[in-house]
């Protein structure tokens, strides 16, 4: 009997909460305008672009294991194929060479980015020299936050961005060569 009530009592602790959430969310005259914007504090929210298919890609910048920091906007004009892996991603590993092959190919079209997501630069390094990767430029993201940005949550998970910036189509799991030339091919890179 004691079981059930505790069970009630958290189960309408849920639903209060969860109301209460959804008052604020749907609050009339809560939305952000630039007249009076809706702020923790005195900061200004501002909200990334979502990483979804035909939407702006989100703008960031990172660490390379080559010592320089990469920023996405810098690509502008360039398709790029944005990578999220780790050094313990068995189809990873499997995923890798495939695109130092691809950006071997297609290097007068696109550039391949990699981001490690995690591991230290000296254990990406041995893994990435062990795999003989030259043209797939590695970024380094220790903290996890441009894998957050992306909503990542399963690697690998590759994204397609166009010359323009914008996201054309996004793979969660292993891609074959393939599919990975027919995306190519949708996106127009050059040989």
């Amino acid at each position: 009997m004691r079981a059930f009530k505790l069970i009630g009592l958290l189960l309408l602790g849920m639903a209060l909460g969860a109301g209460a959430g959804a008052a604020l969310w749907y609050a009339p005259g809560a939305a952000a305008t630039p007249a009076s914007p809706l702020a923790l504090g005195t900061t200004p929210l501002t909200a990334a672009p979502a990483p979804v298919v035909d939407a702006p890609a989100p703008d960031f910048s990172l660490p390379g294991l080559d010592g320089k920091t990469a920023a996405l906007a810098d690509l502008r004009g360039k398709i790029v194929i944005l990578n999220f892996w780790a050094t313990w991603c068995g189809p990873c590993r499997e995923e890798l060479p495939l695109l130092e092959s691809i950006a071997r190919t297609h290097a007068s079209s696109l550039t391949v980015l990699a981001v490690e997501t995690g591991d230290p630069a000296d254990a990406v390094r041995a893994f990435t020299d062990a795999l003989g990767l030259e043209r797939v430029r590695i970024l380094l993201d220790p903290s996890g936050g441009v894998g957050d940005l992306y909503l990542v949550r399963g690697l690998p998970t590759t994204f397609f961005i166009d010359e323009t910036g914008m996201i054309r189509r996004i793979k969660i799991g292993t891609l074959d060569p393939a599919e990975m030339e027919s995306i190519l091919a949708q996106l127009g890179a050059a040989l």
